[in-house]
């Protein structure tokens, strides 16, 4: 029953192999993209951020991957999203969005 359950959990079915993963290409940053500004975050802001929000990860699973706790890794997000509400233009930005 152990291995059945383990077959119909949630986790097995939003996962694929790595073989997937290659096929797909790297999103394109394009001057004034998001994606370019979350390039311009320190590095552990960067590597919240895309994980969560590009990657699709929890934050559980995002601290496991990066061997910090959860409370750390919620502190990167609200941190990276203040950084990249300054890098993106802050309210003039949300206005013209």
């Amino acid at each position: 029953n152990a291995c059945k359950d383990l077959l119909k959990s949630p986790w097995r079915k939003r996962t694929c192999g790595l073989e997937t993963v290659l096929e797909v290409p790297a999103p394109e940053a394009g001057d004034g993209s998001v994606l370019a500004a979350v390039n311009e975050l320190p590095a552990h802001y960067r590597t919240a951020i895309y994980l969560f929000y590009y990657e699709g990860y929890q934050a559980a699973e995002i601290g496991k991957i990066l061997g910090v706790p959860t409370a750390t890794v919620h502190t990167r997000l609200a941190r990276g999203r203040a950084r990249l509400k300054d890098i993106l233009g802050g309210m003039d930005y949300e206005r013209s969005v």
